[in-house]
């Protein structure tokens, strides 16, 4: 059973949107990677693309080689993961069923640790692609060695998560996955929200007047 009428801020975290004046887009800072408690380091020189082109999250070779060693290594100790031979263009399959709404696999979430302790967590529904009726994959490529961006998420990790970009004070606004709420994009009053950004809006623009 979902929620109705839900109060969008009460779900969402913020992290700073990053600068990068050679390139077109919005970054964000990513320090690590985590899965099951352990952390894959990501250098501080790189930067976080976020994508509305990209289908899923690319990696640079260095971090997704990496990430698909610890998540191989974790997923194999859950008994009812039958691992498959992978589907192009992903490495890590498993042999699933759906459940009418989604995967039904249960996979160990993947968070990005962003900038001043926030995280964001990848779970399930947005880690594991329904390929064909029986496999679901991993969905996150390889972007190459000589990526121009260390990292860039995809449009398959933005799905059922509600975003904010808000670029008066250029922070990013994520919700992590609606439906571990029980809840969808569906069930939001999105008037009341809105009906209050404008508020502050014209609030802002009449005292430059």
């Amino acid at each position: 059973m979902s929620h109705t009428d839900v109060g969008i801020r009460s779900f969402l975290s913020y992290t700073p949107l990053q600068k990068q004046p050679d390139y077109f887009g919005y970054f964000i800072g990513v320090n690590a990677i985590v899965i099951k408690q352990r952390s894959i380091e990501v250098p501080s020189n790189t930067t976080t693309k976020l994508s509305t082109i990209q289908p899923y999250t690319t990696l640079r070779t260095d971090i997704y080689n990496n990430m698909i060693r610890r998540f191989s290594k974790v997923t194999k100790r859950i008994i009812f993961l039958l691992q498959i031979r992978p589907v192009s263009p992903f490495d890590i399959c498993f042999k699933s069923f759906t459940n009418g709404t989604g995967v039904s696999l249960n996979v160990p979430d993947i968070d990005f640790s962003l900038q001043e302790g926030k995280q964001w967590s990848i779970y399930t529904a947005n880690s594991m692609k329904q390929v064909t009726n029986d496999v679901a994959c991993l969905a996150f490529v390889d972007g190459g060695a000589s990526s121009e961006h260390a990292i860039i998420i995809g449009t398959f990790q933005f799905e059922d998560n509600f975003l904010v970009f808000d670029l008066e004070n250029s922070t990013f606004g994520f919700s992590s996955s609606l439906l571990s709420k029980q809840t969808s994009c569906a069930n939001f009053n999105f008037t009341i929200y809105y009906t209050s950004l404008l508020k502050l809006a014209l609030s802002n623009f009449g005292s430059r007047l």
